[in-house]
């Protein structure tokens, strides 16, 4: 790898460049690409993202502008992925998006408290989209709230199921009390 490319893509000088003094000049971004998406809008990706074409390359801009891809929630952080690539007149950066897989549909169990119906106002808006572990998450919170502010100080979602057909299942444990025992009572004279 040439010492100009080293640094874009790794951020740091070869020792060659460091004991010649070689000058390295700054690299233009000539073009991003985004790929992968279906769902989630490039427009979308884009607009999270710092670096813009015809910028100078940054390593760490590039690195917290992934950072920020994956906070909208809708990709497998697991493979989000840059590609920079060296080309005559600068970087052409390709960005690979894997979206989660897509809701179709939610089904309840345990829930006898609150109706179906109820439950699908809190997630439905999810329903097409690839799942986005921070609006589950934040309808979840929103099904604890539900039972907590009505005395079910118990109740909360106990899991969260996705099965291969797109239906994700909120398991919904209401807290029965099976027992109460008290102990050290001690009979009083009255």
């Amino acid at each position: 790898l040439s010492a100009a490319l080293q640094v874009v893509l790794f951020g740091s000088l070869p020792l060659s460049a460091q004991a010649t003094g070689d000058p390295l000049e700054p690299v233009t971004i000539n073009e991003i690409k985004i790929v992968g998406n279906h769902l989630v809008s490039t427009d979308k990706i884009i607009s999270v993202m710092r670096v813009r074409k015809g910028d100078l390359y940054s390593r760490d801009k590039v690195m917290d502008d992934l950072k920020a891809i994956n906070r909208i929630g809708c990709f497998d952080d697991r493979k989000l992925d840059i590609n920079p690539v060296l080309t005559d007149g600068g970087v052409v950066l390709t960005i690979k998006v894997v979206e989660n897989p897509v809701i179709k549909r939610f089904v309840y169990k345990g829930n006898t408290k609150i109706a179906d119906k109820d439950l699908a106002h809190l997630f439905d808006g999810q329903v097409g989209l690839p799942q986005n572990i921070d609006s589950l998450s934040k309808a979840i919170d929103e099904v604890d709230y539900w039972y907590h502010s009505r005395g079910y100080v118990l109740a909360k979602v106990a899991d969260v199921k996705d099965r291969p057909d797109g239906t994700t299942q909120i398991v919904i444990d209401e807290g029965k009390l099976s027992a109460v025992e008290i102990t050290g009572l001690e009979p009083t004279d009255k």
